[in-house]
């Protein structure tokens, strides 16, 4: 946790099925929440909802380098869950 008590989590795949419940049931537990997948329009949802998202892919390293600053931010990340198939 941060030391202002601010919890983020990533949730890589998070934009459909177990992925998006994991992704709200952490919202409403008070995380904030970074969604990342690959489709567009559904990430687009998740945003309209109130949620951060990414476009990427995990099974590419090059996306999943592109997403390392966020474990490295002020307020690191505490938990990553992959609902993603890889």
């Amino acid at each position: 946790m941060h030391s202002d008590g601010h919890r983020i989590a990533l949730v890589t795949g998070g934009t459909s099925g177990i992925g998006r419940c994991v992704a709200r049931g952490l919202r409403d537990d008070g995380f904030t929440v970074v969604v990342m997948a690959r489709a567009l329009p559904r990430l687009e949802s998740m945003a309209e909802e109130g949620f951060i998202v990414a476009r990427g892919d995990v099974s590419d390293d090059q996306s999943v380098k592109a997403w390392r600053p966020i474990s490295n931010a002020a307020s690191p990340v505490l938990m990553h869950w992959c609902t993603a198939r890889v």
